[in-house]
């Protein structure tokens, strides 16, 4: 899973923007008159902050099997022009407007999920896609993790620096393996204790140092990492 990520994001960061006319693509024209042009059945379709655009214009590809939108205009009501591609595995919307993703399509592959710095502050509209196995929620407004265990395929999460003071509903994740809880309000991780499909924690707060001692003797191979403030 590390690798497809680490190819998404090769794909995504590092392959040219083309905003020059070229022949047998598709193309979409941003509201402040740039272009960017496709293969109609190109796996990722990646925009930049600074590209915003009509999203019914997403029509025009067939099945790509990566998202990103990363316009600060994007907002929630936009979401409802996304088709409803059924191979798209990842979707980035880091940095936008959306608080809610009730008008995002039901994407059944969807595994990768990235709504960090969004404003995001209720979970329920995630918990329709039963088949995401990494979630992204760094630094939005998320306070509590009540019914997460119902995204039963869960893997990876990432709740850095948000307002989440307990981990209580992960004991009930049976799949997750990573888990990042750095710049939280979180001071007891005992609903840990015994999760050995637990390989990876990390963490910002010494004063977890006896519980950290306690989740070892339960789970003696899982790696913990500690990243100050």
């Amino acid at each position: 899973m590390k690798l497809l990520n680490l190819v998404i994001f090769i794909i995504l960061n590092c392959a040219p923007v083309i905003y020059s006319n070229s022949k047998g693509m598709e193309k979409i024209i941003s509201r402040s008159g740039k272009e960017k042009f496709f293969p109609k059945d190109s796996i990722f379709l990646g925009f930049e902050k600074e590209f915003s655009f009509d999203l019914t214009e997403l029509q025009k590809f067939r099945n790509p099997r990566s998202l990103e939108i990363l316009s600060l205009e994007l907002g929630s009501i936009d979401l409802k022009n996304i088709p409803s591609w059924s191979n798209l595995e990842h979707l980035n919307f880091e940095g936008t407007n959306i608080d809610t993703l009730d008008e995002l399509n039901i994407f059944p592959n969807l595994r990768i999920l990235n709504l960090n710095k969004t404003k995001i502050n209720k979970i329920d509209s995630i918990l329709r896609f039963k088949s995401i196995t990494q979630l992204s929620l760094v630094k939005t407004n998320i306070s509590t993790l009540k019914n997460l265990c119902k995204l039963i395929e869960l893997r990876r999460l990432d709740i850095r620096e948000t307002k989440i003071d307990s981990i209580e509903e992960l004991k009930n994740c049976k799949k997750l393996n990573e888990l990042y809880i750095g710049k939280t309000n979180i001071k007891d991780i005992k609903p840990l204790y015994g999760k050995k499909e637990l390989i990876y924690l990390e963490i910002d707060n010494l004063e977890l140092g006896q519980q950290i001692s306690e989740i070892r003797t339960f789970n003696p191979y899982l790696k913990i990492i500690y990243r100050g403030r």
